[in-house]
């Protein structure tokens, strides 16, 4: 096993490098997961329509998150991601729903190590701004900024698809709550596909 592995990586780190390409620009987003749903409302950049149950509550969230990147060098790009996010969260069957809102904005770099073939592996480093409203309370301010890695691999000349997990930030929450760490559950994983051009 630990041969065929050693075999793989080599194959895939003496490919030519046509991943990412100086001037070349990318437009897409990410899935919304299960996991994402119970978090603090819009931390979460990606779309999609997800119906969880965690014990006696349910909620429901819909996401758009579009975000778009330029390629300022080979091996080096910055983007932006925003994002919109409509939630409904239920305590129990008798309760009234509690419905939220939020936006969101995500400026990132991301600097790719290893870049060859179709295949490429990258850090990113980016701060994220959301602004989230529960019904009939204030609004409430989440700000982040961290790093995370990531792969991405290319689907013929144009279609690509990443994937990250874990993340090291500072969080600050409502202006009341900070955490610094790492975070490695399943609110972390991100799978995104891209079309460059």
């Amino acid at each position: 096993m630990k041969k065929v592995l050693v075999v793989v990586l080599v194959s895939v780190l003496t490919m030519g490098s046509a991943f990412a390409q100086k001037g070349a620009w990318y437009i897409g987003t990410s899935a919304m997961t299960s996991a994402s749903v119970f978090d603090e409302p819009g931390v979460a950049f990606t779309t999609g329509f997800v119906m969880d149950k965690a014990g006696d509550a349910k909620a429901m969230c819909f996401g758009i998150a579009p975000d778009a990147g330029y390629f300022v060098s080979d091996n080096f790009s910055v983007g932006l991601g925003v994002a919109f996010n409509m939630f409904s969260l239920k305590a129990n069957s008798d309760a009234d729903a509690q419905k939220a809102t939020a936006f969101g904005v995500n400026p990132y770099a991301r600097y790719f190590f290893i870049s060859k073939g179709n295949f490429g592996l990258y850090l990113q480093g980016g701060l994220s701004y959301v602004s989230s409203k529960v019904e009939d309370l204030d609004a409430v301010n989440t700000f982040y900024i961290g790093i995370n890695p990531g792969i991405a691999y290319t689907l013929g000349s144009n279609f690509g698809i990443t994937a990250s997990f874990g993340n090291l930030g500072y969080t600050n929450y409502a202006e009341e709550v900070s955490r610094f760490g790492l975070n490695v559950d399943a609110s972390s994983l991100r799978i995104g596909l891209h079309y460059s051009f």
